[in-house]
């Protein structure tokens, strides 16, 4: 159902992503469009079980462009913006990251190299972030990463398949 960072495709998908720049740390980026995240969530809806009433709340607030889940090396997403574009440059949505939640890990682990000699070397954090589309886009349209830290973007072509 996911389209993976670099050129291909899913099979379950009806977008394809490609990479037009890649000079951020981003590991992957994928976009569930409104149909794929509202099919997911009524199906997750009725497994749970839930009321028609709780049902109705869940789908009435799934977002109307549908989402963009992406993962950042190193710089945590709250010094990351996600910026959608059409194909023409025109700005659609923009967004900041959110800050991460703390959690207890080393600063730096011990690796041994082919000697046996441990040597520290940083840790690398990885960070997800799912963005939620509030406007409905195009069927074709651009997606920039920005780490505003390191002034470095990652950009993405997301266009509709022909059936």
């Amino acid at each position: 159902m996911a389209l993976a960072a670099q050129d291909g495709v899913c099979r379950d998908s009806e977008y394809k992503v490609k990479r037009i720049e890649n000079d951020a740390f981003v590991t992957y980026l994928e976009y569930y469009s409104f149909r794929e995240t509202y099919d997911q969530t009524k199906k997750s809806a009725e497994l749970e079980m839930l009321s028609e009433q709780q049902v109705k709340e869940k789908l009435s607030a799934v977002p109307v462009g549908g989402v963009i889940a992406t993962c950042f090396a190193i710089t945590p997403p709250d010094k990351w913006t996600c910026i959608i574009v059409d194909l023409s440059g025109r700005e659609l949505f923009r967004a900041n990251g959110k800050a991460p939640k703390e959690e207890e890990k080393p600063a730096y682990e011990v690796v041994r190299n082919i000697y046996g000699t441990p040597k520290l070397v940083p840790s690398i954090k990885y960070y997800h972030e799912k963005f939620d589309i509030s406007v409905a886009l195009p069927d074709s349209f651009k997606v920039y990463t920005v780490d505003t830290v390191k002034s470095l973007r990652s950009g993405y072509l997301i266009t509709k398949k022909i059936k």
